[in-house]
Parts: structure tokens; sequence; C-alpha cells
């Protein structure tokens, strides 16, 4: 069968897993079952309640025929006519009894069928009073539906009528007999039983033939996609040659060519993919030189950035070695000199500034930024900023520290005064890191003076132990 899966064995036990066929064929066959059994319930309950009137529509016609003729023998005085009359009902086969009563339902006349052992009692005879029209009462204990219809004299008269009269109780006096007559309700339901027979045959008729031309149709339908389903296989072992007919233009017929499609484009795929394969040693060759390219560069940024932040930390700490010396002097100073020591620190603080301003103007290079930081500054109090600056730090070491400035040095120069005070105590802090005694001096030679520019040397000398000749 088409697009049936076969079955598996899973810890001893046989799974059955049917395929989309089979499911949809089970499916349509217990539709189809239960849409015949449902018509088929309908149809015997219509019929059954269409029986069940017809009976009871019979037995009142037999009870009120009885009454009206068992009147008319009231009037005479003929009891035999109400005994023909009841000898008569029991020729119906319907007819389970038959019964003629006075006012207490007390019998005056019954008679019964032979399948029936007695004439059951009316379910007045406790004494209640009853309606004085004919009432249909269902006995299912009995198989019955009984029937009780008063025979009645008219009002003001003598006569004797089995009409209805307006009233119940004011006119309870009227009723002479009573008719008690009961139809069994086997033949009824042997016609029902016969009918649901038939029906049932005829369910399971045309059950049988819709399944048949629905298996006949999804056989059709399925046949198309079972052939897609084997083609799949095929394609997932390898086999790209592979094309499914395509049959017909309906949804099973554009799957088909979807597939084929797919399988096109699978192959040029496979054939690029071996295309890439022959060339993918080249490209690993290089792909490995470019990150080779890359880590060195990488090592050449990590050594870059440690090699800045040694030169950093040296560079913010000869500032800040001259901010705590004069705040360290002035916790032992004199009044009239903790201005001084004040201006010395604002000096090395302005220091630590300007290289916190030259970090910041490197990332701003870095995003090509241009920067203009020459100006006119006085050349002298640059360098004696600086001696003011790390006179704390020489003191506290016992050091003496000296400034030599030629006299004919012009009063103002353009350029860059932070550079300048940042060289300078640069050349201080490392003298006086190595100088445990004797002095430390910072001599400025003017060596050319021309119209717009002028040449100085800076010089930094100190008693201390030196830079090993090896090391230099």
């Amino acid at each position: 069968q088409e697009g049936r899966t076969p079955a598996s064995v899973e810890t001893g036990t046989m799974k059955l897993e049917l395929g989309i066929a089979d499911k949809f064929n089970l499916l349509s066959v217990l539709m189809i079952i239960m849409t015949a059994v449902a018509v088929a319930t309908y149809v015997v309950q219509y019929e059954k309640v269409l029986a069940y009137d017809a009976l009871v529509s019979n037995g009142e016609l037999i009870a009120r025929t009885i009454a009206k003729n068992s009147a008319q023998g009231i009037r005479t005085g003929k009891s035999g006519e109400m005994t023909g009359l009841v000898d008569g009902a029991l020729t119906n086969k319907d007819v389970s009894f038959v019964a003629i009563t006075n006012t207490e339902f007390v019998p005056l006349l019954q008679r019964h069928a032979d399948n029936v052992s007695a004439v059951p009692s009316v379910p007045y005879s406790n004494g209640s009073t009853p309606s004085t029209r004919h009432l249909v009462i269902r006995d299912d204990a009995a198989s019955t539906v009984n029937f009780l219809v008063p025979v009645m004299t008219a009002a003001n008269s003598g006569d004797v009528t089995d009409d209805k009269p307006a009233g119940d109780a004011e006119l309870h006096s009227m009723v002479v007999v009573y008719v008690w007559l009961g139809l069994g309700l086997e033949a009824m339901y042997e016609k029902v039983a016969t009918y649901l027979a038939n029906i049932a045959m005829i369910a399971a008729v045309a059950t049988l033939l819709s399944s048949f031309f629905m298996l006949i149709i999804s056989k059709r339908i399925f046949r198309p996609m079972a052939t897609l389903a084997t083609a799949m296989e095929n394609v997932t072992e390898g086999d790209l040659d592979r094309r499914v007919e395509v049959v017909a233009s309906n949804e099973l017929g554009r799957l088909a060519t979807g597939f084929n499609l797919m399988i096109e484009r699978l192959g040029h795929a496979y054939q690029e993919l071996e295309e890439h394969k022959d060339n993918l040693e080249i490209r690993v060759v290089e792909r490995t030189r470019e990150l080779e390219e890359a880590r060195e560069a990488a090592e050449a940024v990590s050594r870059y950035k440690s090699e800045f932040l040694a030169t950093m930390s040296h560079e913010i700490r000869t500032p800040l070695n001259g901010i705590v010396g004069a705040l360290e002097l002035m916790t032992s100073a004199r009044r009239d000199r903790i201005p001084g020591l004040v201006d010395m620190a604002k000096l090395s603080a302005d220091a630590l500034l300007d290289i916190v301003t030259e970090v910041l103007d490197l990332s701003r290079l870095e995003y090509g930024h241009e920067l203009a930081r020459s100006r006119e500054y006085d050349l002298k109090g640059v360098i004696k900023s600086v001696q003011l600056a790390m006179e704390p730090v020489a003191k506290a070491k016992g050091v003496s520290l000296s400034v030599d400035l030629p006299d004919d040095l012009p009063p103002s120069v353009v350029g860059d005064p932070a550079m300048v005070r940042q060289i300078c105590m640069n050349l201080l802090g490392n003298a006086l890191k190595f100088t445990d005694v004797g002095f430390v001096k910072i001599k400025l030679d003017l060596k050319r003076a021309g119209e717009f520019d002028v040449e100085v040397d800076l010089c930094v000398s100190d008693t201390g132990c030196g830079i090993a000749p090896e090391d230099q």
C-alpha cells in the first residue's frame, strides 16, 4: 500500500506505524461508519416515534369505539352487547386486555390475551379522583400502553355518552363506567426491529461501497506521494540523478516539479562544493598567513600599550611626587612659607594636568584630529617653575637643587610650554631618583639667537650613581 512505512521493533515489542495513506483510509472509513450509524439511529428513532404515535392513535380509536358502543348497551340494559364488544376487541392482535369498571374502578367485565396473566388495576383505584377526560398511560414494566376512557351521562338528561365534558370535578357524577384498554408494545418493537435490520443492512452496503470508492480515490492521491518519498530516500543515499515524473498540474504536480528543481539545485551546490574543496588548501594557507600577521600586529599593539603605560606611570609619578612633597612640607612649615609651598603644589598639579592633556591629545591624533599647541611663553619662567615644583622632592632627600640660566635668553619664545616643562621634570625626576647626596643642577645655554628663532641646550647634571656605559 502506498504511503505505508515499515513496522519497527522496539524493546522486543512490535510497534506498527501507519503511513499517511493508511491513516487517511482508516479515518475515512471511520467517518463513513459513524455517519451511517448516526443516520440509521435517527431514522430508527423517528420510525419508532411514528410507530408509537400510530399505536396510540389506534388504541384511542378502539377505546372510544368500545366506550361509545358500551353507552348504547348501558341505555338498553343489554350486557351481552358489552361482552361482545370486549371479546371483539381482543381479536385485534395489538390488544392485551379490555375491562369495563364502575366509578370505583372495580372491574364489571374484563378479558385479556393469552400472553397476559391478568388485567392490571387502574392507577386511580386507591380512591383518588381521576380526570373525566380519557387518559393515555404507558406501562414500560408490562410493555403496554393503557387507555382509560370514561362513559358518562349527559347533563340534565339520562342519556349515556362518551363525549368529553368541559369540567372535571363538578361533572364527576356524570361518569357511569370506565373503559380500561391496554395495547401491547411487542408488535411495535418487532416492527422497529425489522426496520432496524433493514436499515443496518442498507447502511452496511453503503459503508462498503463508500469505503471501496474511498480506497480507490486515496490510492490515486497517495501513489504520487509514495513515488516522491521513494525518490527522496534515493536522494538521501546520494543519487542526485533521480527525477520524478510530473503527471498532473495540480498540487502534487507542483510538488513534483519543485522536487526536481530542488534536486537540480542540490546537484549544482555539490559541484560548487567540490570546486571549493580543490581550492581549500590554498585558502587555508592564505588565511593562516593573514591570521599570523594579525597576531603579530596584536602583539605589537599589546607591547606598545605596555610601553606606553610604563612611560605614563613614570611621567605621572614625577608631578605627583612634587605635589606630595609640597603637602608634606606644609605640615611642618612656618606660616610665611605656606604660600610658596602652595605654589609648588600648583605647579606640580599643572604639570600633571599637562600630562593628562597630552594623553587626550594622543587619542585625538588617533582619530586624525590636528593639534595646535604652540604659543608664546616665558622659557625662564617654565624652567623656574619646574625647579619650584621639584624642590620639595630634593629637600626631602637632602639634595641641593639649582638652576643656571643665561642672562641673554629672550624674555619670550613661541613653542609648546607643556612639552618643555614635561621634559625638564622627567630629567630632574630621574636625577633626583638616583641621587642620595650632593646636588642636582639644571643648566640652559643659548647656542644661537636668530631673527626668528633661537637654539638652546638643556643639561641636567647630578652627583648620583649615573648610568652604566653598557646601558647608555
